[in-house]
């Protein structure tokens, strides 16, 4: 999965700057619902001269058709300890998290991890205010069943043209699996028809499938994707075929 580190930036006036960076490690965790498992370990590294403050939140993960997430508190799932961090300089704090949801579970469930570095350093000067840049690291957990099964299948394929006018191939992927599935190494052979004549086909191959290679479709839930219509490929109807491994 990529997994992405988002940057806040909260700029008032720009004066002056101040900027402390940490890490948060690992940026993914599987979870078992019971037993041992369901206790995992973070470490928030501070490799910089100066002592920062983070702290660490648990928020579910709801994905739209497009991959847009929408996040909210998820405390009452996970015990968090510490959830505020103050990290001395090239030092670093270990953070607990335990699962506290059920005990038994069918389908795999996913939930970010948030680590927050909080402005412990800003400091108003008579010449103006500092820039603040604060690290927020989102990280995934997973909590996993204890047999997982993977069935992806596409649903549909078909042209798919932006506002301003970018032309796209759109492909609906369906996850009946028990466990999310990443679109690794994939490999489409696209197909155009006007009526039952076939005027183009074009395979694509992980590097030529932008939007969709590496992409993730969490278990039980569906995905568009939308990849660059390739040159060679004329319009019409689309069908497809396809390969794929299965890994999570």
């Amino acid at each position: 999965m990529k997994q992405r580190i988002l940057i806040l930036i909260t700029i008032l006036v720009c004066v002056a700057t101040s900027v402390s960076a940490f890490q948060f490690t690992p940026i993914s965790k599987d979870f078992d619902p019971n037993g041992t498992g369901a206790r995992q370990t973070f470490r928030v590294i501070n490799d910089t001269d100066k002592t920062i403050g983070v702290q660490i939140s648990a928020l579910t993960r709801d994905m739209d058709l497009y991959g847009d997430e929408t996040l909210e508190d998820a405390s009452k799932y996970f015990y968090i300890y510490p959830k505020q961090v103050v990290v001395k300089p090239d030092s670093y704090q270990t953070v607990r998290v335990q699962w506290k949801g059920p005990a038994a579970i069918d389908e795999e469930l996913s939930y970010r991890i948030e680590a927050e570095q909080l402005p412990l350093n800003f400091n108003q000067t008579t010449e103006g205010a500092n820039l603040n840049i604060l690290l927020v690291y989102r990280g995934t957990m997973y909590v996993v069943p204890e047999d997982i099964s993977y069935n992806l299948r596409m649903l549909s394929i078909k042209t798919h043209i932006e506002s301003d006018g970018s032309k796209f191939v759109a492909i609906e992927m369906q996850n009946d699996g028990n466990t999310h599935q990443i679109m690794y190494q994939p490999e489409f052979t696209i197909t155009s028809h006007s009526g039952d004549i076939t005027t183009s086909q074009v395979t694509l191959t992980q590097d030529e499938l932008k939007g969709f290679a590496g992409e993730n479709i969490l278990a039980g839930q569906r995905r568009i994707f939308l990849v660059p219509w390739p040159a060679e490929l004329k319009e019409g109807q689309l069908s497809a075929t396809y390969e794929m491994e299965n890994i999570r």
